[in-house]
């Protein structure tokens, strides 16, 4: 197993967990009954967080994806969600309501190895992570709000100058790069804003092996830019783009087209070594 989708339930009123925990083990069948073989296995978020946040990481499809720092082989697994309740009655998660815990699961194997985490938000935690401060760039900077801070779930963000964006023929040629040292295999961008008031809802991707010799990722039959999906701005914190065409590169450069007040972003991006 390589990770796993957690979704709420949004049919009825049921209350979506804050956090789950996840273990997993090996269980063998035999002629006297069911035997758990070997030690179960605690998988984590990241080093200093074992839990997987769930309610606050909810995309517009009241879904969250989750990938594994490392692989996980097992056949039997064992989640267990919990939360603080809520103060506001009308909510499913109100302290007062009845409501259980639901949730709806799917989990990533074989066909996601290429799906892992490449360490922009690791990076923040932990000084050996794979992507350091002067690896983010921008094509400008809100003085408070640096690239370096563009990083899944950092309490700020990368927000472009606001001077920039008066401007017509620079507002839309802003962008956040990272360079990933070595050539990786990129599957996926996943994006927040800060908080809801300064969202990228849709941006263009550009990619380079060569700092000197950008490629556009475009639709492969008809060529043109593909515009990427980013935050609504509404309730969405996360939105993660899967993408139909993997390529292979060192650099990349996330381009707002459109935002809510001012573009900013939080990263991560997904994939694997190329080759």
């Amino acid at each position: 197993m390589t990770g796993f989708l957690i979704q709420g339930c949004t049919l009825t009123r049921r209350c979506t967990p804050e956090v789950t925990s996840l273990r997993v083990w090996n269980r063998t069948l035999t002629k006297y009954g069911v035997y758990d073989v070997g030690p179960d296995q605690l998988i984590v978020y990241r080093d200093d967080q074992s839990d997987f946040p769930v309610r606050d990481h909810l995309d517009n499809r009241h879904s969250v994806v989750h990938m594994f720092q490392k692989p996980s082989s097992a056949n039997t697994i064992l989640l267990t969600p919990w939360g603080h309740l809520l103060e506001q009655p009308d909510d499913p998660c109100f302290w007062g309501n009845s409501y259980p815990f639901c949730i709806q699961l799917e989990f990533y194997g074989k066909d996601s190895v290429c799906k892992t985490p490449l360490g922009v938000e690791y990076s923040n935690h932990h000084s050996l992570g794979a992507v350091k401060d002067e690896q983010m760039v921008a094509s400008s900077e809100d003085g408070d709000y640096p690239a370096r801070f563009g990083r899944r779930d950092h309490k700020f963000a990368w927000c472009a100058n606001k001077d920039r964006l008066d401007d017509p023929m620079l507002a839309k040629s802003q962008f956040l790069q990272i360079d990933f040292v070595k050539l990786k295999q990129i599957t996926a961008i996943l994006t927040q804003g800060l908080g809801l008031s300064s969202v990228v809802k849709k941006y263009y991707l550009y990619y380079a092996a060569d700092p000197m010799i950008w490629h556009s990722y475009r639709h492969k039959e008809s060529n043109e830019l593909v515009l990427l999906e980013g935050n609504d701005g509404l309730y969405m914190k996360d939105h993660t783009n899967w993408l139909d065409q993997p390529f292979v590169a060192r650099y990349i450069q996330l381009n707002p087209q459109s935002w809510n007040n001012v573009p900013c972003l939080r990263v991560e991006v997904f994939g694997c070594e190329a080759g």
